[in-house]
């Protein structure tokens, strides 16, 4: 298949990120420190143009349909700037749309045509197509 338009064709795909390090949690007020080895970057990037359309970053041991889940949903989550408090003159461009988020106007006219999900995935198909059904209020299957 040859894509023409933006988000004819979309690619979901993980990258395992080793990790040495910890991360500290606000759990029932209090700070709970996480030792991490290792996260996964959960993708989703149009075929043409070539572009990172949504990111999830997950801390599981193992990526899951739920990871799926949140990276397309933050494929459908309008963008909202963050704030930079450790850097107090960065700033966004206008137009922008990262750390994670639509930016506002991009899907008026884009539908996917094609979703393809990576060979690891499929493992999860099943799971994946009920969840993903219900998520997008589709019945998906044969």
């Amino acid at each position: 298949l040859a894509p023409t338009l933006p988000c004819d064709v979309v690619c979901y795909d993980e990258q395992l990120l080793p990790a040495i390090g910890t991360v500290i949690l606000e759990y029932g007020g209090e700070s709970v420190v996480v030792p991490m080895e290792r996260m996964s970057l959960c993708l989703m990037v149009s075929v043409r143009p070539k572009c990172v359309l949504a990111y999830h970053l997950s801390f599981r041991p193992r990526v899951s349909t739920g990871d799926f889940l949140e990276t397309f949903s933050a494929f459908l989550t309008p963008w909202v700037p963050m704030i930079f408090t450790a850097v107090p003159d960065l700033s966004y461009r206008s137009g922008a749309g990262f750390p994670n988020g639509v930016v506002p106007g991009f899907l008026e006219s884009m539908r996917i045509g094609l979703l393809r999900i990576d060979n690891g995935g499929l493992l999860l198909a099943i799971f994946l197509l009920a969840r993903f059904g219900a998520f997008v209020g589709l019945f998906l299957g044969g």
